[in-house]
């Protein structure tokens, strides 16, 4: 069996596993005999770098024997390309999880995201210390949205619309003179907004403009995205954390940063997302808090009324006491913590890679 390895994130993987590979894509598509190839979904997709990506598949699918695909980011995009590219010989590993699974291809997990963020700070739990997780707090939410998206749209306008401001630290870097995306983020970087739209917390500006939140900063000695950066302060001023996740497609659950750092924190959360999300997060080893909230909201299929519940619930712990919600999550939250901090990923999904491409292997020996 030969096997072809796209980038470098698919060598790193194969080598990890000891197998070995070729990175010549020619030599491989010309190859004679069983041959199988790991493919890393392309971020961006635009730029030319999906249609190229694609290519490549279409050229090597008919002489391979099974193509892995591994999906650290998880949007419509990748979503559309994999119901596209539902075939038998197409095996994916994602960073979150399908909510109608592929008819013909394989899914597993790859939780990337967790992983890597989970291990900075294994590796830094000094930032850890630094936060008061069952304290009262002078605000309620953390509700810190980032980037333009459509529902973090919704989510700033109830707030603003309710007026609650005063309970909670918001931001949001939205221009509402211009379209959702309209914004041209190279133009004003981090170091120049206002803290209505940015707050840096737990790191310094760096020197050099940032534009994005997926941009590495030095923090602790490390480079890691900004969005990963635990903001210590906030969270010590705030008792609970709204998770304004990147998507918010009823079709997937996309597991990232945002859902790490409260837990790490061991926070209530609510998740503004698509359907689903807290039960895909169940199934991923993780608990939530229905027994202290209506977490019905994760069955609502529609976005407008699944959101009404989650600002229902909001208001509900907004003039409910901190002192008595605190000592009901911490069931929730230690185990949260335990399991986010213990449990294996990147063992579990080099596992089953190796299971996948070795149980192809056989066949033909």
């Amino acid at each position: 069996m030969i096997y072809y390895a796209d980038t470098d994130v698919c060598q790193h993987h194969l080598t990890q596993i000891g197998q070995d590979f070729t990175r010549d894509f020619e030599s491989f598509v010309h190859a004679p005999g069983p041959k199988s190839a790991v493919f890393h979904v392309p971020f961006p997709w635009e730029g030319g770098y999906g249609d190229l990506f694609v290519g490549r598949l279409e050229r090597i699918y008919d002489g391979c024997e099974q193509i892995v695909v591994i999906c650290s980011e998880l949007h419509n995009r990748t979503y559309g390309f994999i119901r596209q590219w539902d075939r038998p010989k197409m095996v994916y590993f994602l960073c979150g999880y399908l909510n109608r699974r592929p008819e013909h291809s394989r899914v597993y997990t790859w939780m990337d995201w967790l992983s890597r963020t989970r291990d900075f700070y294994k590796r830094n739990l000094q930032v850890l210390d630094e936060l008061d997780s069952y304290a009262v707090k002078p605000k309620t939410f953390d509700i810190l949205l980032g980037q333009p998206r459509t529902h973090r749209d919704m989510v700033y306008s109830h707030a603003v619309q309710t007026n609650w401001q005063d309970r909670n630290i918001i931001t949001y870097m939205r221009d509402f003179s211009q379209g959702l995306y309209d914004h041209d983020f190279n133009d004003v970087s981090f170091q120049q907004r206002p803290i209505t739209e940015w707050m840096w917390d737990g790191v310094a500006a760096p020197k050099d403009p940032l534009h994005f939140t997926i941009e590495p900063v030095e923090f602790h000695g490390e480079q890691i995205s900004l969005s990963q950066v635990i903001p210590v302060s906030i969270y010590n001023q705030t008792a609970y954390t709204v998770v304004a996740e990147t998507n918010f497609m009823n079709s997937y659950s996309f597991f990232t940063e945002k859902i790490v750092k409260p837990i790490l924190a061991k926070r209530l959360f609510v998740v503004f997302s698509g359907q689903h999300y807290l039960r895909n997060l169940h199934n991923a080893g993780f608990k939530t808090f229905g027994d202290i909230i209506d977490e019905s909201y994760d069955e609502e299929p529609d976005i407008t009324k699944r959101y009404a519940m989650i600002f229902e619930q909001m208001q509900y712990l907004m003039y409910e006491s901190q002192e008595k919600i605190i000592e009901e999550i911490k069931h929730v939250t230690e185990y949260n913590y335990s399991h986010m901090m213990s449990h294996d990923w990147m063992g579990e999904y080099f596992r089953v890679l190796q299971a996948v491409l070795l149980d192809h292997t056989a066949c033909h020996y």
